[in-house]
């Protein structure tokens, strides 16, 4: 068994109260620093260009609804007293279902057409090309891997801004 004293504790958790604020100002700059490198790791590495298994969008909007500060952005960053947040994500509808991954109809009435008009012959034609069914789209995430990827990067920093607050407290 190993037994240990802490002298000064007192004078200890007394320098922590007084810094405590500083502290926490300190911790918040660096959650919302890190959450705006996720938000541009999303959009610069894994909503832009071909790439093999990531979305590659055609349009901006996905990219531009990860933003923080919008109306209804949901990419924020919240603190309390004794917690700080930086969410990363999106309102855009498809993006939680590239992310998820989804089952889509394809076929007749997927697009909600309608083949009254069509003679015997169009209609299979179209439907040798476009068999009635479903069509299971894998997730093409992009939000979870940028997470991973950061995850090394954000545990360091964390470490170093509380290191830093800590030394603040004792000096």
């Amino acid at each position: 068994m190993i037994t240990g004293y802490l002298i000064g504790d007192r004078q200890l958790v007394a320098k922590f109260q007084a810094a405590g604020p500083a502290m926490k100002l300190d911790l918040d700059k660096t959650v919302q620093k890190l959450g705006f490198a996720l938000q541009l790791r999303v959009q610069r590495d894994y909503l832009r260009g071909p790439r093999p298994g990531r979305l590659g969008v055609v349009t901006s909007r996905l990219i531009t609804s990860i933003t923080q500060g919008a109306a209804d952005s949901r990419s924020r960053f919240e603190s309390t007293a004794t917690t700080a947040y930086s969410y990363v994500g999106t309102n855009v509808s498809y993006g939680e279902m590239w992310e998820n991954g989804f089952t889509r109809k394809i076929g007749a009435g997927a697009r909600g057409g309608n083949f009254s008009g069509m003679s015997d012959a169009a209609k299979s034609r179209y439907f040798s090309k476009h068999p009635p069914g479903q069509k299971d789209m894998p997730p093409r995430a992009f939000l979870a891997p940028a997470l991973e990827d950061m995850k090394p990067i954000i545990v360091a920093e964390l470490e170093k801004s509380l290191n830093e607050a800590a030394k603040k407290a004792m000096s």
